[in-house]
């Protein structure tokens, strides 16, 4: 009997801890998305963060491409500015980027949505999970249209950060929340593809 209940005890345990992880939270927000399922997807993402990633991409191009004609002293400028139009678009036009991402979550229409970049079908899109400080990092692998020919398809990888959010008993279980994509892997991702939204 004894040996029933440690075997028990550890089992609720190990189901404890996995419940935590953010590969659990990686999994129900995938769900969601799958089945169209706004409030799960709510619970698990930071829609705002990803509802102003068509400014941040804007601004991304810009800035790659004023580098390439301007040198360094036009890519300071760019961002200097860029950033600050980037804040107002993202103010102004937030809440109803945001309304729009949620309608295509609901209907399952997500093509598009990231610019041309597609992850990978099956289990192929995930490249890992990484620590970052507090925060985690989970690489998502996908295709998009090259930069310099477009008809052609090129496998690159996106970087989505998690931020933990504590449960409601002591802090525990944890919930892992996606609130954005990672600046620098944007900045590879213009750089490498022809993204359009």
């Amino acid at each position: 009997m004894k040996k029933l209940l440690v075997v028990a005890l550890l089992l609720a345990a190990a189901a404890f801890v996995a419940r935590s992880s953010v590969y659990y939270s990686v999994f129900r927000l995938q769900q969601g998305l799958d089945r169209g399922d706004l409030s799960l997807v709510l619970a698990y993402a930071d829609l705002k963060a990803f509802a102003t990633l068509p400014v941040d991409v804007a601004v991304a191009v810009a800035t790659a491409e004023t580098r390439n004609v301007a040198g360094a002293l036009g890519e300071d400028l760019v961002k200097a500015f860029g950033g600050a139009l980037g804040d107002g678009i993202k103010r102004a036009g937030g809440r109803l980027a945001e309304e729009k991402l949620q309608s295509h979550i609901t209907t399952r229409d997500l093509e598009g949505l990231g610019g041309g970049f597609r992850p990978n079908s099956g289990l192929s899109w995930f490249g890992g999970v990484h620590e970052a400080g507090e925060a985690r990092v989970l690489t998502v692998v996908g295709t998009c249209p090259a930069r310099e020919d477009k008809t052609r398809r090129i496998e690159v990888s996106v970087a989505v950060s998690f931020s933990p959010s504590k449960g409601p008993w002591g802090g525990y279980p944890l919930d892992w929340r996606a609130m954005g994509v990672e600046p620098a892997s944007l900045q590879q991702a213009v750089r490498d593809c022809h993204l359009s939204f």
